[in-house]
């Protein structure tokens, strides 16, 4: 009784459906379990499953009016079999209400475009031809509906498509590689609960405004190339962000992305972030990643082993903390870089914090 039952009642000369000719249904219940080698169990199993069947019975005669019970055990003949239990029987009457009656589920919706699978709440199929240009529908609802959420796409089924417009998933969990290469989305980007975004996923796309990704973990590379953000940015859990992901941007003010563990490069190549730099898991940042940012006073990564050419070429710092023997490329921390470099091997290439004199680093012990 767990799912719907459809019971149908025919009639004899031309089977056609008697309606609500069903008033009660005559149930029969076998309920067993496996017996031991010997039989010793016997009692065990019976006493077992009598008290799950009472309890049973009390749900049919409050859930579905069932009456005139009967519990018989089951023959000792089964023994043989090496099962025992009982057997239920009752009345049960039929619920003929229009509400009621069961409806097959719905599997799939469409809407012309797309095809959507309802149990995954992914999009599977897209009727637009390839290099079509065309305004993408509002998808952070399938329909509008909103017990159909767009949480996945199949891979490569948008891909292809010139789509415009702006982009409405707000309910997409993973975006994969190359989702919206040749879309070109236009406007703000929301995002609220995604955690991936795939290389070259918006590659051509020119979002604008502020980049807000709460619980994103990782941004592959090229994945907002062409892009054109240009207020704050906001990836406070992410942890890798790959090679050109943000290169066109322009963003500006504080870098708020403090669980960073690897920037690539020329990840952020275009942006202006200023004031402090600090992201104290980071291991590494690639060459010209933020080229023409003008960060200014502390640079606190403890963990940072890899630092490229021109990572920070426009910054001035005053205070550096750095890991130990980390490989640092030329220009790599902007401002006095090669006296930075040379004081830090002169230093055995220790971890810690150095500070700026004027002259040279100088170690903090």
């Amino acid at each position: 009784l767990k799912y719907p039952m459809m019971v149908y009642h025919t009639d004899a000369i031309n089977h056609s459906i008697l309606q609500n000719s069903i008033l009660y249904l005559k149930m029969n219940f076998f309920v067993f379990d496996k017996l031991l080698t010997d039989n010793s169990n016997v009692l065990n199993i019976q006493n077992d499953l009598l008290k799950k069947l009472i309890k049973f019975s009390r749900f049919l005669k409050l859930k579905h009016y069932a009456e005139n019970f009967n519990l018989v055990a089951i023959s000792d003949e089964a023994y043989s079999e090496k099962i025992t239990g009982w057997i239920l029987d009752c009345i049960v009457k039929v619920d003929t209400t229009n509400d009621s009656c069961w409806e097959e589920p719905v599997l799939y919706l469409s809407d012309g475009i797309t095809k959507y699978y309802v149990k995954d709440k992914i999009i599977i199929h897209c009727y637009v031809e390839d290099y079509t240009e065309i305004e993408m529908p509002n998808y952070d609802y399938y329909n509008g509906l909103t017990e159909y959420p767009v949480n996945y796409i199949d891979k490569k089924v948008l891909r292809d498509v010139k789509w415009t417009g702006a982009f409405n998933m707000k309910n997409l969990i993973k975006i994969n590689n190359n989702e919206f290469y040749n879309g070109k989305f236009t406007g703000i980007l929301n995002l609220p609960v995604c955690i991936k975004i795939g290389d070259s996923a918006f590659y051509y796309s020119k979002f604008t405004g502020n980049c807000n990704l709460p619980v994103c973990e990782y941004i592959d590379y090229s994945a907002f190339f062409y892009s054109l953000f240009n207020g704050t940015i906001n990836l406070p859990v992410c942890e890798y962000v790959g090679d050109n992901a943000f290169y066109n941007s322009v963003f500006i003010g504080d870098f708020n992305c403090p669980n960073l563990q690897a920037i690539g490069l020329q990840s952020f190549y275009y942006s202006k972030f200023t004031g402090a730099f600090e992201c104290l898991n980071l291991t590494s940042v690639g060459d010209n990643a933020f080229y023409s940012s003008v960060f200014n006073g502390a640079f606190n990564c403890p963990n940072l082993q890899t630092v490229g050419i021109d990572a920070f070429r426009n910054s001035n710092f005053t205070t550096i903390t750095i890991g130990a023997n980390a490989t640092l490329g030329t220009s790599c921390i902007g401002a006095h870089s090669a006296e930075f470099i040379n004081d830090y091997a002169a230093n055995g290439k220790l971890a810690g914090t150095y500070v700026w004199n004027g002259t040279h680093w100088i170690y903090q012990t």
